[in-house]
């Protein structure tokens, strides 16, 4: 079975382009299912959902297209207020398995967007705490100020992260996490 690596660092530190420019992995998001569930109750198309959600000078500008709450704010409610507590904890873990389960065998598995312990812990009890990989990414002048995510712990997983920096260019950064899937 091949590596399932984790990027997990603040916003702006890399991780979306590191994931796009890694050949021969498949890209996955723990938030795939929640975007899903937010096109669905703002009625909006995916192109014109994306539009907004992607834009970084409207992401936290609260907006009638969404209920009143910003893009990242309106992913952040169906979370934390409609999700996790009807369906637990973990659920975008338990999601993100059966998606991992269609493409294990013949591929490696990136997600860019990890930040939450529930969420491995899935993945490491489901395939395997020696298949999973946390990549904490750094990258100067990025923070998780005002963010729901945070590094993950050791403590909190079991799962050691190997710190990658960013400080280079991005091509660095994707031969060392390219390297990780390969220990």
């Amino acid at each position: 079975m091949n590596k399932i690596i984790i990027l997990n660092g603040p916003p702006g530190s890399g991780k979306d382009t590191i994931a796009e420019l890694l050949k021969g992995f498949v890209s996955l998001e723990f938030k795939a299912h929640l975007h899903k569930i937010a096109i669905l109750l703002s009625g909006m198309t995916e192109h014109d959902y994306f539009i907004l959600y992607n834009n970084r000078e409207v992401k936290e500008i609260p907006t009638d297209l969404l209920l009143g709450f910003s893009p990242r704010g309106f992913l952040i409610h169906i979370s934390e207020v409609m999700c996790k507590p009807h369906f637990g904890k973990n659920y975008f873990g338990v999601v993100a398995t059966k998606a991992i389960k269609s493409v294990i065998n013949t591929s490696s598995v990136i997600f860019s967007d990890g930040g939450f312990p529930n969420e491995v812990n899935v993945l490491s009890e489901v395939f395997g705490k020696d298949k999973v990989v946390i990549v904490h990414l750094y990258r100067k002048g990025c923070s998780f100020a005002g963010d729901s995510r945070d590094y993950i712990l050791e403590s909190d997983t079991g799962i050691k992260p190997i710190l990658v920096e960013n400080n280079g260019t991005i091509l660095d950064c994707v031969d060392k996490v390219r390297k990780l899937s390969y220990t």
